[in-house]
């Protein structure tokens, strides 16, 4: 019997969000303020930053609904940062 949060068993499409940095920009060029005011906490910007200094894509969202994925879409473009969402 499977788990009752098993997304494979979903009949909602479930996305997988990533974020990356734009061309030619680094990761000391994105300012952390901007981050901040498009919604995240001080301790997710920095957990951000680092895994976007150890690769250029992060994952910042696995299988999560459409509503969730348009919101990190607004949320992280504000910052000026790529996102990429793949069912």
């Amino acid at each position: 019997m499977s788990q009752p949060n098993d997304p494979s068993n979903s009949d909602v499409p479930l996305f997988d969000v990533f974020v990356e940095l734009p061309p030619d920009i680094t990761v000391d060029a994105i300012d952390p303020l901007a981050l901040q005011e498009a919604g995240l906490t001080s301790e997710r910007v920095e957990v951000l930053l680092k895994a976007l200094r150890n690769s250029p894509k992060a994952k910042i969202g696995a299988s999560v609904t459409r509503e969730r994925s348009d919101r990190a879409v607004a949320q992280f473009g504000k910052a000026g940062l790529v996102i990429t969402v793949v069912p």
